[in-house]
Parts: structure tokens; sequence; C-alpha cells
């Protein structure tokens, strides 16, 4: 029984795999949540700027569609994220389904059980997470209020 697995190993590949998607997945996520919160913020400020409405009603308008775009953006991410780690955790569990723990060294499972420490480190920081929206200027509880 050989027990010393190299970093090339398909049997740490299985883990590895959806631990770099679910990375990417990341990634891609907090970019469309940033695009999507720039352009909830330019529009803001073009609404705000425009309107032959009174200025207390355009603002009033405009901030009103401001917390109900970064709402959705929210809400959204919040979404991809829950379902990016969702998927991670599958592909962790069918990997572990097909490989024999008592042939992995030890190396080998602390890599595996240090991935997946931190991918559920990317999923507490990222799901629930209100202050990725902090940037926002929009205080929590005006997301969480009814539409």
């Amino acid at each position: 029984m050989d027990t010393q697995q190299s970093p090339e190993d398909p049997t740490l590949k299985a883990f590895e795999t959806p631990y770099n998607e679910y990375i990417g997945a990341l990634a891609g996520i907090s970019d469309e949540l940033s695009a999507r919160l720039m352009e909830a913020q330019k529009s803001y400020a073009e609404a705000g700027a425009a309107g032959p409405e009174s200025a207390a009603s355009a603002h009033d308008k405009a901030i009103h569609g401001y917390i109900g775009a970064v709402r959705a953006t929210w809400e959204g991410s919040q979404q991809k994220y829950g379902e990016a780690y969702a998927s991670y955790v599958e592909a962790y569990r069918e990997a572990w389904a097909n490989v024999d723990p008592a042939s992995m060294s030890p190396q080998a499972l602390a890599m595996i059980g240090q991935s997946a420490a931190a991918a559920a480190g990317y999923a507490a920081s990222t799901i629930g997470n209100w202050s990725l929206v902090a940037a926002t200027g929009i205080p929590p509880w005006a997301l969480s209020t009814p539409r």
C-alpha cells in the first residue's frame, strides 16, 4: 500500500477540481456583483440629476430605485453564492464516495481538509454577508424592509 501521494495524484485531483471551480465561481459572482452595484450607482446619480419633477420627488424616486436595484443585486448574488457552495459540497461528497481514505496519506487528507475548511470560510464570508454591499451606503435594514 502506497501512502505517499503526489500533488498530481488523481485522488487529490477529485477534490482539487471542485475546489478550484468553486473559487472561480466566487470570483465571477464577485465581479458581477461589483459591476451591477456600479450600474445601480450610476443610474441613481443620473436619476437624481435629471427630470422635470420637483427636486424632492426626483430624489425620493431615485433613492427608492437605487435601493431596489441594490436589493435585487444582493438577492441575486446570495442565490448564486449559495448555489456555488452547494455545488462544491455535492462534488466534495461525490469525491469522498469514490476514494478509500485508508489508502491516502496523512498529508493528502490534511490538504483535503484544509481546502474544505477554506471553502467553508469563503461560504461564511459571502452567504448572508451584508458588508458585500456596504460600499453602496445603504444600511442593511433598508435592504431588508418590505418593498
